[in-house]
Parts: C-alpha cells; sequence; structure tokens
C-alpha cells in the first residue's frame, strides 16, 4: 500500500550488479534465492563482502527444496549476509548450526 511505503524504513530492491547497489542508500535491502547467493559466494565473495557491510542482504531457499531441508547458512554468515532464512520444518545440522548460534545463551 502506498501509505506504508512513506514509513517502511527498510525497502527491498531488485538486485542488478554490485557496482550499480553499491552507491545506494543503506536503508535499501537485496533479496537473493540460495542460487544466485552461492554464485556470489564463489564468484564474488570480497565484493559482496563489502556491500554487505553496507547493504541488508536476505536470503531465502530455492523453491525447489520440496522435501524442506535447509543449504548451509555458515558462508552467508561469515560474508556478512545478515538475514539467513531455513526452512524450521526439517531439523538438520543446518538448522541445529543456526539455534546454537543465536540461543542467547552461551550457545
Amino acid at each position: 500500500a502506498p501509505s506504508l511505503y512513506k514509513i517502511t524504513y527498510l525497502r527491498g530492491t531488485k538486485f542488478k550488479t554490485l557496482d550499480t547497489t553499491s552507491s545506494k542508500a543503506a536503508i535499501l535491502m537485496q533479496s537473493y534465492t540460495e542460487t544466485k547467493a552461492a554464485k556470489l559466494l564463489h564468484g564474488q565473495l570480497h565484493a559482496w563482502a563489502r556491500h554487505n557491510a553496507a547493504h541488508l542482504s536476505r536470503i531465502y531457499p530455492s523453491a525447489s527444496r520440496v522435501d524442506s531441508s535447509n543449504y548451509a547458512p555458515y558462508a552467508l554468515w561469515e560474508a556478512g549476509c545478515q538475514m539467513v532464512a531455513l526452512n524450521y520444518q526439517t531439523n538438520d545440522w543446518p538448522l541445529q548450526i543456526n539455534r546454537a548460534i543465536f540461543a542467547g545463551g552461551t550457545g
């Protein structure tokens, strides 16, 4: 709704290239599929890490994960991705790592 757009602090934007997003405002955030994120990890890791230092990145599981399995989130965290979505339907190793790190206790 247009009225909500005026009070929303973070705004999702379509990712084109790291070069075109680096000069944009910090309130802009990009969403990536795990497939696109894997390509950035392997092809442009340092540039993406610099981008993540100034902008929010959220990663979400591929739609082809019909079994609700999870991808490994730790490489994405190391690259500075702030929001890495996982499927909570499957208590697999990536989800257990997520829970241990972000439990709020001693881990």
